[in-house]
């Protein structure tokens, strides 16, 4: 998956990163939590694994 991003030159990428998994972490749990919740156990970090961007 790739986004281009359009950003202020004084946030920081490491930032932009953090708040797009948080985001995406939340609305997946938000749809898909019983699937989820069985595959890891109820810790909401699927992202962390699998999403690296930029």
């Amino acid at each position: 998956m790739h986004f281009l991003l359009s950003y202020d030159t004084a946030d920081r990428v490491c930032d932009i990163v953090k708040i797009i998994k948080q985001e995406t972490a939340y609305h997946l749990w938000q749809k898909y939590s019983s699937v989820l919740s069985r595959q890891y156990w109820k810790k909401k970090n699927i992202l962390v694994r699998w999403l690296f961007c930029l």
